[in-house]
Parts: C-alpha cells; structure tokens; sequence
C-alpha cells in the first residue's frame, strides 16, 4: 500500500517534518513541536489525534483549568500568589493571614473550607474555663497567666501540694494528663527499686510480666537467618543462652517454648514458694533467703538440661 506522505502538515501542536522511518512494523514521522522539541510519532497515533503534542499541550489546559485565586479571601487568608510547589499533588497558594503570617495552603483546603487562617484562628476559639481555686491532682489552679500553648490552651498559673509553682495548660490540667508539678513522678521512680524484686540480676516482676495470657505465638526468642533456617535462644539472670538453629520454625518454637518452662516459669514458681513460705519473715531475711545457694542450683540443673536437648 503507497505511504501517504504528511509532511508539512500540523497535528495538533506537531508540524510533521520531512523525515519518514518505518521500524517495529510502525511508520514514523519525525515532527517538531510548537514548543521545539522534536520526535518521531507513530503515524496512525498523528492520524487519529492521539498524540498532539510532546505533553506541553497538557500542561497548558492543566493550567487553564485551575482557576486563579488570587486576590480572592478565605476566611482570615487573603491569597496573594501561587506557590512555586504543589503541596500533596495539589496546587499550593501562598495566603496573608489577618494577623499577618504567610502560610501556603491547597487551593482544595480553601474552597473547601477546610484552612480558613495560619492557625490563629483556632487558638483564639479555645475557650477560657474558669479553673480558679479547683484541684487537679495535687495541683491546684490559681489564675491564667494571658498566654497559651503552641496548641492555643490558656496557661493557668499552678500550686502544688508539696509547695512548688508551676504553669500548665488548661488542656493538661483537664485531661488529667499532669497532675503535679513533678513531684509525683519523682516519688514513683524514688520507691520502684523497693517494689522490685531482684536476685542475681532477673527481675522477678519483669520475668513475670512477661507471661502473658495473650501471648501465644511463642515467637518470642526464635529469629529466622538469611539462609532459611531458625535460631533460638533465652535470656537469663542477665545473660544469653543459645538454643541452637533448626530447620523448621515449629521445632525451634518447641525448645523455646521448652527453655521458658524449664528457666522462666520454673524460677517464677520457686520464687513465690519461698516468698509463701518466708511470708511473716523480716525483710533482710528473706533477700537472704532469695539469694541463697538453692537459686545457683535451679539454674545449673536447668541450663544442664537444656544444652542435652
């Protein structure tokens, strides 16, 4: 069939050159964009009105269909031009707020009304409650000191019961997420060593917590290695004990689970015996009694049977 020649004819925004190709069972004419680059186009694509510019055509109508806000007054943003970058794929606006902060805000998130200022706004509509003289905690408001936080909360000048000053937001005090000036916090941490129970290095509650009844997946201690086989292993009274590697995750998931029964659940169970049977006793006594030679023993028969799994 004769080649219908279309050179010096325009397509769109392609004026077709005099330079004909025919690779990959595809006729191609070479053409010359409006905005100057050049390319070989698939014949039937210049035909049919598929391709009508190197992609600058698009860009074009892109930009005539997004409306120019500028001027324009979204709540307490006056937009004053448009961003140099979109922000998350959307078209971004450079806006005066009234208080006279420059934000950039999507031209969805104003006519939508979803930003209507830089963030002022929404400090000034946090509304004052009167707090005076009420307890929180130990802390008992006093007066609003005029200032708020970065989340826009009034600021109410505070006494502690230990007798310390403190500021703290209206939404802290009311969330009851600070109840004190620091003290309180001071106090946990000065009593948890006496709450705690340790013998040569393992926590007992710690290792106890650690039982928990929704825990069932055992993975716990079994870590897969690069070439597909399992590892286990065990801590305890500070130190590490490798279980071996085995082939399938169920039988290292076995010796782990075998290990916690055999180090874990086994001190555990010793520990609140002793405790039964020392109930009563002073408590010098008993941390005697905990750190006693029959603990050294528990372990050695234990980590003996483990190494003959």
């Amino acid at each position: 069939m004769k080649r219908k020649n279309l050179a010096g004819q325009t397509f769109g925004y392609w004026k077709v050159l005099d330079d004909y190709i025919y690779e990959n069972n595809n006729g191609k004419w070479l053409c010359e964009c409006r905005c100057g680059t050049t390319r070989y186009v698939n014949t039937p694509n210049l035909l049919s009105g598929k391709s009508r510019s190197c992609g600058c055509l698009s860009v074009e109508i892109s930009k005539k269909r997004i409306k120019d806000l500028s001027g324009q007054t979204f709540g307490k943003l006056k937009v004053i031009r448009r961003a140099s970058e979109n922000r998350h794929g959307r078209v971004g606006w450079v806006c005066e707020c009234k208080c006279g902060n420059e934000c950039i805000v999507t031209g969805h998130e104003l006519k939508q009304g979803k930003t209507k200022s830089c963030g002022c706004l929404k400090k000034e509509q946090t509304t004052a409650v009167d707090l005076t003289n009420r307890l929180f905690g130990r802390l008992t408001a006093r007066f609003p000191t005029g200032e708020r936080d970065y989340k826009g909360s009034i600021i109410w000048h505070c006494t502690c019961a230990c007798g310390n000053e403190t500021d703290v937001p209206q939404d802290s005090l009311m969330s009851k997420n600070t109840q004190s000036c620091g003290c309180f916090k001071k106090e946990a941490q000065a009593n948890l060593p006496g709450t705690l129970h340790f013998v040569d290095g393992t926590c007992f509650e710690f290792l106890k917590r650690k039982r928990r009844s929704d825990n069932t997946s055992g993975r716990t201690g079994v870590y897969k290695r690069k070439n597909g086989r399992y590892r286990t292993d065990i801590g305890f009274k500070g130190k590490r004990y490798n279980l071996g590697t085995y082939s399938t995750f169920a039988e290292a998931l076995k010796v782990r689970k075998r290990a916690e029964d055999v180090l874990h659940n086994a001190f555990i169970e010793e520990y609140d015996r002793w405790m039964q049977e020392t109930e009563g006793v002073k408590k010098e006594v008993v941390q005697d009694i905990e750190r006693s030679v029959q603990f050294t023993i528990l372990v050695e028969q234990a980590i003996s049977l483990l190494s003959g799994s």
